[in-house]
């Protein structure tokens, strides 16, 4: 249901989006929207069609790839290559994880915020720090305001 309505927003201006969804928090809506509009210009293709749908696909996995950047780049300078090559295989192989990589759907978006604000409190855990604490919390606002289950 949720990837029918993402799909049938696409259709609708920006100004409308933005009026439809303004007791929504989630920007998934904008972010396809952008995307949409980026590829249906490029290839000269109608939003609403197949094209569409695979695009929207394809956007889903933005979130997975960044969140496996984030172990081989951030995590293995941190805890080194073991802890990052657990942490990768952990989240390919989650099936719930592989359910909503496919899925319009911003789950991903959240849980790279929710991972960046773990990150955080652990280096605030060895290291007080006013920065880490202020990541800590722009992270976490970033993931509530991005799906309810970050809360």
């Amino acid at each position: 249901m949720d990837e029918v309505f993402s799909l049938d927003m696409m259709s609708a201006s920006f100004q409308n989006i933005l009026f439809v969804t303004a007791t929504d928090i989630h920007p998934h809506y904008i972010i396809l929207k952008v995307v949409l509009s980026f590829f249906s210009l490029l290839f000269h293709l109608p939003i609403n069609n197949m094209f569409s749908i695979i695009i929207g696909k394809l956007n889903s996995l933005i979130p997975l790839i960044l969140l496996i950047d984030f172990a081989l780049v951030k995590l293995r300078k941190d805890f080194g290559w073991l802890f990052s090559s657990i942490f990768i295989f952990l989240i390919v192989t989650m099936p719930k994880m592989m359910l909503y990589g496919f899925k319009n759907s911003n789950v991903f978006v959240g849980n790279i915020f929710h991972n960046f604000k773990f990150l955080f409190a652990y280096k605030n855990i060895v290291k007080s720090d006013n920065k880490n604490l202020a990541l800590i919390t722009l992270f976490s606002l970033m993931g509530v305001y991005t799906h309810y289950s970050m809360e």
